[in-house]
């Protein structure tokens, strides 16, 4: 059933049983237009329907108090209605003609009346904004909101990098032959799936008005959004540029299962996502019903994937890559680069190396495209998305690698934020945040962000870009309350229009060697590699950590191996690992570098150490 029949069904109904169903939406108006003010209104609407994503105006009811009044369509009102197309103007206030885009409407017989159905569809982004009466309209909601002068300043940044879009450029040796009136009578299938917008096309020469008023073509000479839609072999014409190489690697063979796609953009997205799904490990979720679970949150898989092809860069000849690392993360490679002010590099004693979530689509014909094809999750929203299900603990902190400047490298990270590594590392600070709180518990949201950051720090030494935190995706409140405590502080070089939060410094302190060398003097020096790291996490932990923890040679065990690992990959390493802990512990306490207390397991550090022999090379004994 068509959106239209449903919510007319609905009207009925409540009319009929006197029983209130809200039906207006973001893209569902009523307008009774039986006074003349309304006129006003019903423009207003149109104006935000234009702006926003398009919509429908029923004409001939009017809600009221929890109820619906039909009153009926005036045929008197029809030039009226034509006249509509003509009374908006761009934002340098010149008419425009959008009778393209308001010109369908239909009359239909409502009960005892007739009501009208004006269908409103939204502008290309290269003709936004509309303005009526000098004032531009959005779309929220059930309202019509008046567009601040930052949307229409942010509208016009993006009119002038429409200007030069690369998606809208000719193909040289292209014709009208190339493009399959098949393939764009699917794409018109998808656009007419709510309201019937476009009619079907026989043939691609009855197209042409279509074609040029989406810029398939350009004076009838196919773009290169029109090939990627609806070309015949888009890989003849195109080459690499619609070619997604995906395949998985391991230990044992560099590439395994490797699948080479060449297809029209909807096609590619499909088939990447699909080889994605099936080459990743799935689970069984209780709490959706013992459905299958993939290990990547599949709405992020989706709109990754589909970020690749919608943002990468046409003009580069090469293909988008997909690479899956199994239980460990996704690569996915991308012809392109980030806008020169998406870039947050900071060179001061902490080094910053961050990628600003700007919402941006270099290809906004094809975003749009992809929109009706429900191949689009987001408007702009991608980087916050990645942030999102890091901060919800749905996959660890993702990252990307820029060593080419024509390609960017986005690694998505199998695991959580909060891992075993994370919490570790909190609990050996553990008494230290409880004298930064007063005492207060950190919530799971404020753990999340501490380690989100920390980790995030961790990867930017290495030179791999994060996602910087911003007020849409950081979890502003757990934010708030961890720089109230200064467990969060602002980096020296951080500005108030993009703050750079950095963990509390103490909590970035590993390496107590100083202050255990001025405990244990030269014998310090002496001592092996893993049992100076065991003295250095009991100091850490006497000195900062958890006092609720026991910190028994299992703990100091899984605190060392922690440290360098997010999961235990091999169960025979890491019980080989604990093992020689558990020695070298011994070995301490029996030196004498080590004391349990007497009334608790938590190894403490024997301040009043004195040197009596060699703990590693005793004297051999005498034979006398």
């Amino acid at each position: 059933m068509k959106v239209l029949d449903r919510i007319l069904g609905l009207l009925e109904r409540s009319i009929l049983q006197d029983e209130f169903v809200s039906v207006e939406t973001e893209k569902i108006e009523l307008k009774d237009l039986s006074h003349g003010t309304e006129w006003k209104e019903l423009c207003r609407s149109v104006c935000a329907f234009l702006n926003t994503e398009g919509g429908i105006v029923i004409i001939g009811l009017r809600e009221k108090n929890k109820g619906y009044k039909l009153t009926g369509y005036n045929s008197d009102n029809e030039s009226k209605l034509k006249e509509i197309a003509t009374k908006f103007t761009d934002q340098d206030g010149v008419p425009v003609d959008l009778t393209h885009f308001i010109g369908r409407y239909e009359i239909r017989e409502f009960l005892d009346k007739s009501i009208c159905v004006l269908y409103v569809e939204k502008l290309p982004e290269e003709q936004k904004f509309a303005l009526y009466n000098g004032l531009g309209y959005v779309r929220k909601l059930t309202g019509d909101h008046k567009l601040t002068k930052r949307a229409l300043s942010k509208q016009l940044e993006l009119k002038q990098d429409l200007a030069i879009a690369r998606e809208l450029k000719t193909v040289n040796s292209t014709t009208l032959a190339d493009l399959d009136v098949n393939k764009l009578n699917e794409y018109l299938n998808r656009l007419n799936f709510e309201i019937l917008r476009e009619s079907y096309k026989a043939n691609i020469e009855d197209a042409i008005p279509f074609l040029e008023r989406k810029k398939f073509t350009s004076n009838e000479i196919p773009t290169l959004l029109g090939i990627l839609v609806c070309g015949k072999n888009p890989e003849d014409i195109l080459h690499e540029r619609c070619q997604v190489d995906a395949y998985v690697r391991d230990s044992v063979s560099v590439a395994q299962n490797k699948k080479i796609y060449k297809d029209n953009i909807i096609a590619l997205m499909e088939k990447s996502v699909g080889f994605v799904l099936s080459n990743i490990a799935t689970g069984i979720s209780i709490e959706s019903g013992g459905s299958m679970l993939p290990e990547y949150p599949l709405l992020l898989l989706r709109e990754t994937v589909n970020n690749a092809l919608a943002h990468r860069d046409y003009s580069i000849d090469r293909f988008v890559s997909i690479i899956i690392f199994p239980g460990k993360k996704i690569e996915i490679k991308n012809p392109g680069a980030f806008r020169e002010q998406q870039y947050l590099e900071l060179d001061d004693t902490v080094p910053i190396r961050q990628i600003v979530p700007i919402p941006h689509a270099p290809n906004p014909r094809l975003v749009d495209i992809l929109k009706t094809h429900d191949r689009w999750e987001g408007q702009g929203t991608g980087m916050a998305e990645l942030t999102n299900m890091a901060l919800e603990n749905r996959i660890d902190v993702a990252y990307y690698l820029l060593h080419n400047p024509n390609e960017i490298v986005l690694c998505i990270r199998k695991g959580r934020v909060l891992d075993r590594m994370a919490n570790n590392w909190l609990d050996s600070f553990e008494s230290h945040c409880q004298r930064k709180t007063n005492g207060r518990v950190l919530s799971e949201d404020q753990k999340t962000v501490l380690a989100y950051l920390y980790k995030a720090e961790l990867l930017n030494r290495e030179n791999r870009y994060t996602i910087t935190l911003t007020p849409d995706n950081n979890h502003k409140s757990a934010i708030t309350s961890l720089k109230d405590w200064g467990l969060l502080e602002l980096h020296p070089q951080s500005s108030r229009r993009r703050p750079v939060y950095l963990v509390d410094r103490t909590m970035l302190k590993w390496d107590f060697f100083t202050e255990l060398r001025s405990i244990f003097q030269d014998d310090f020096d002496g001592l092996k590699s893993l049992h100076k790291e065991i003295l250095n996490t009991v100091f850490h932990f006497e000195t900062h950590g958890s006092k609720q923890i026991n910190l028994n040679a299992a703990l100091i065990g899984d605190q060392l191996f922690f440290k360098e690992n997010t999961v235990v990959n091999d169960v025979k390493i890491y019980n080989d690992f604990k093992r020689k802990i558990r020695k070298a512990v011994r070995e301490l306490r029996e030196g004498g570098f080590i004391i349990p207390p007497e009334t608790a397991k938590s190894y403490k550090i024997n301040k009043q150490y004195k040197s009596d022999i060699d703990l590693f090379n005793p004297p051999k004994e005498n034979p006398q």
